[in-house]
């Protein structure tokens, strides 16, 4: 079994051809955008056995778990990192998951600047 990290570009480009890659060669595809991996395609061997085993874990008994004591406040939010700071930080492929609706919000325009500059660029190529 071997694994493959491929852009979402890629992988709308070459879509048949990755799918009959996780169906006939035994390859897993991850997918990532941005660098960050966003999905995975596995082929139907691959989910049965995914399914077998979640079904053994459902199966197990569940553990109660261990009460933890509530904090009296929740830690404080670390300050917002700048627009620009952040696009490139983007722009180097460092990407980070977003903790606030806020920031979803903030990367996600930063995503469509990113590839809207890149379309520009290729244009005037």
């Amino acid at each position: 079994m071997t694994e493959s990290h491929i852009s979402s570009t890629e992988f709308r480009d070459c879509m048949a051809h990755i799918v009959k890659g996780a169906t006939w060669q035994d390859t897993r595809f991850i997918i990532t955008w941005y660098g960050v991996e966003m999905a995975a395609l596995v082929g139907i061997a691959d989910l049965s056995y995914l399914r077998d085993r979640d079904g053994e874990l459902l199966r197990q008994p569940r553990q109660a778990p261990e009460a933890k004591p509530s904090p009296a406040e929740p830690p404080p939010a670390p300050p917002p990192e700048s627009h620009e700071s952040l696009k490139e930080r983007a722009r180097k492929g460092d990407w980070q998951l977003p903790r606030t609706r806020e920031e979803a919000e903030q990367m996600k325009l930063i995503g469509f600047e990113i590839a809207i500059e890149n379309c520009a660029a290729r244009f005037r190529a």
